[in-house]
């Protein structure tokens, strides 16, 4: 608990990072071959600033991980299984945020494949990529405003370490989403629009609040994150 200080390199320099937090607990269990075999990370009321650049604040943050060895009828690497959730987490002033800067509820429930090696990050995230690397979803879950969706699907990263991969989500309170994305000039008024009448066509049902809620193929690609057709976002490299 209280006041911790992290210096870690990143994008080719080294940050600075101030970690607050009013609860906090940590176990870390290892195996017989020094290797780790779970770790859980729990904090509550906790703030992380980069010196006067950002500052995320959340109210619970959660992560476990779980290191699986290779069963008998495989020859797999070690798998990695990882669930996290963080709660009212309120972004930087700076940020884009379309729905508020408070997202509710975050959480991940996924498996690494493959085996990331030791060394500068960039090169170990190409080789873990090159060798076939993935990261499976089981379940993505996000609330944000009137949005609400959760995914599965799986995803890599591409020549330029950016997110890639496809996902099937199902998103209650898309039509007001796009509205507000429109809205905010974050996509073209035309597309929304376009978009909102074909996921109107497929809606089946309705959440307990009476939102239309949609099945939709979530796409990664070249750099831009796809809903259905259409093109939301950029994709920042990782690194």
């Amino acid at each position: 608990p209280r006041k911790q200080k992290l210096i870690a390199p990143w994008g080719g320099r080294l940050h600075e990072l101030a970690l607050e937090a009013a609860g906090a607990r940590g176990l870390i269990q290892l195996g017989s071959g020094g290797w780790m075999q779970t770790a859980t990370v729990e904090m509550t009321d906790l703030t992380l600033t980069e010196s006067a650049a950002w500052t995320l604040r959340a109210e619970r943050f959660r992560h476990d991980l779980t290191r699986r060895p290779p069963t008998v009828e495989s020859t797999d690497d070690w798998t990695l299984v990882m669930s996290g959730e963080v709660t009212k987490l309120q972004l930087p002033e700076a940020a884009v945020s379309p729905f508020g800067r408070t997202i509710d509820r975050l959480s991940i429930n996924a498996t690494l494949l493959g085996f990331i090696p030791a060394g500068e990050p960039a090169a170990a995230l190409a080789e873990w990529r090159d060798s076939g690397g993935l990261l499976d979803f089981h379940e993505l879950m996000l609330t944000w405003g009137d949005l609400d969706a959760r995914a599965t699907g799986t995803a890599t990263l591409d020549e330029r370490l950016r997110p890639q991969g496809a996902f099937t989500a199902r998103i209650a309170g898309l039509p007001e989403a796009l509205d507000t994305l429109a809205r905010q000039g974050l996509i073209e008024p035309a597309a929304a629009m376009a978009f909102k009448l074909s996921a109107l066509a497929l809606a089946k049902n309705r959440d307990e609040t009476g939102r239309t809620v949609v099945e939709v193929p979530i796409t990664l690609q070249d750099g831009l994150l796809y809903l259905g057709p259409v093109a939301i976002f950029s994709l920042a490299p990782v690194l």
